[in-house]
């Protein structure tokens, strides 16, 4: 599970936000993000198996997703600087929305790629939301309000996987994965009619001939910086380790355990509430970052990420039946 992306920086707010309500839909929106993200990430393995997919299939489902995200992240960016943040949050839900339909209608493997890569293009909100937040919130509360920011993105990591795997059916073949990605799909409409009803524009459109920094004049600038290209570089091999697990998680522990979509979904759950408790000891008030210092604390952390990814290998079989 990854973390949100950092915030763009303020501008000028053309409205007034509609108090707490607007800031209580952005937080709902964050939080059915990754509701949707995680119903799909533990009936993946056996929703791609029903499509007849082979292994490397499977996993290609899973990188179709970040790829999408990846190549499309910064073109959301400048559109919503352009344009505004909530028509940008508008079409980016609705947009994720249509692929969760489409992918409980896929007829094969390839389209269900597509539609998985579609769906990585249109989770551009993220990185919105908190551009939205940085304009209508005063410095001295941004702190705060990015840390709800990121017990919603936990807490929706929590509450997704769980759901999908007592919503999946896989005995149903591919008819058995509709009903959470039709849930997925409803939760996304939901948040979108929020944003149309409750959340107004919070800057202006910039004008379209104004330059922007291109996204190659930021990599060179951070591969120069002599802290920053490190700290990216541990992200991008941590980040992969963990989605790798992902991938194959399921398919290991159906090989190995005989599990389903449930138990993998309530393992993903167990996860998420995990790291929900170990950032907030880590990061909620710095406490273990002023005690130890920041660089100590990320080594504790991605060490125990390494030895639990090597005992994972070797773990007995539970104690219940399948």
């Amino acid at each position: 599970m990854s973390s949100p992306p950092p915030p763009t920086a303020p501008t000028a707010p053309t409205a007034p936000a509609h108090g707490p309500r607007a800031l209580y839909v952005l937080l709902l929106v964050v939080f059915i993000n990754l509701v949707g993200f995680g119903i799909v990430i533990p009936l993946l393995p056996f929703y791609a198996k029903a499509l007849n997919a082979e292994p490397w299939q499977i996993t290609a489902l899973f990188s179709a997703y970040s790829l999408g995200q990846f190549v499309a992240e910064p073109f959301w960016g400048r559109l919503s600087d352009r344009i505004g943040r909530r028509p940008v949050l508008i079409i980016t839900i609705l947009a994720n929305t249509a692929a969760y339909v489409a992918l409980a209608f896929a007829p094969n493997i390839a389209v269900a790629f597509l539609v998985r890569l579609a769906s990585g293009v249109a989770t551009g909100n993220i990185s919105t939301i908190q551009g939205y937040m940085a304009d209508v919130t005063p410095p001295e509360k941004r702190a705060a309000r990015l840390g709800l920011l990121g017990a919603a993105f936990g807490m929706g990591f929590v509450v997704g996987p769980a759901l999908g795997g007592l919503l999946a059916h896989p005995d149903a073949g591919p008819l058995g994965f509709q009903i959470p990605l039709f849930v997925a799909a409803g939760l996304a409409a939901v948040a979108s009619l929020g944003v149309f009803l409750f959340v107004v524009e919070s800057r202006a459109p910039s004008d379209p001939a104004t330059p922007r920094p291109h996204r190659r004049e930021a990599l060179i600038a951070a591969r120069a910086h002599p802290v920053l290209s490190r700290v990216l570089l541990v992200t991008l091999v941590s980040t992969a380790a963990f989605a790798g697990m992902e991938s194959v998680f399921g398919l290991w522990t159906h090989a190995r355990f005989n599990w389903g979509p449930r138990e993998v979904g309530l393992c993903f759950a167990v996860i998420g509430v995990v790291a929900s408790i170990g950032q907030g000891a880590g990061r909620g008030d710095g406490r273990l970052a002023r005690r130890f210092g920041e660089p100590r604390v990320l080594t504790a952390g991605l060490s125990i990420i390494a030895v639990t990814l090597f005992l994972t290998r070797s773990c007995p079989a539970p104690p219940w039946p399948r």
